[in-house]
């Protein structure tokens, strides 16, 4: 299901088919868990004054899912070979 999501919010933002979109859900005991996104373009995913994260936001929270999102940037011409947390 957050795969879903996740993919329905980069072909709002018309990144489907430019780059590959990493997640990770980092588990906390003392506060909400993240949801930490990696991509290329973080600015198309934030939209313009956050609008399309705080849609996508709301919509994580009524599927049920309270995470704190994350989104960090990753260099366009690398690509992740393996991702070690």
């Amino acid at each position: 299901m957050i795969e879903d999501i996740i993919k329905a919010w980069a072909k709002d933002c018309s990144l489907y088919y430019k780059k590959p979109i990493y997640y990770y859900i980092k588990k906390h005991w003392f506060k909400r868990n993240e949801l930490i996104i990696m991509t290329s373009y973080p600015g198309a995913l934030i939209g313009t004054h956050g609008d399309t994260y705080y849609k996508y936001e709301k919509i994580f929270k009524l599927h049920g899912y309270n995470y704190h999102i994350k989104i960090i940037e990753l260099p366009i011409y690398n690509s992740i070979k393996e991702l070690k947390f």
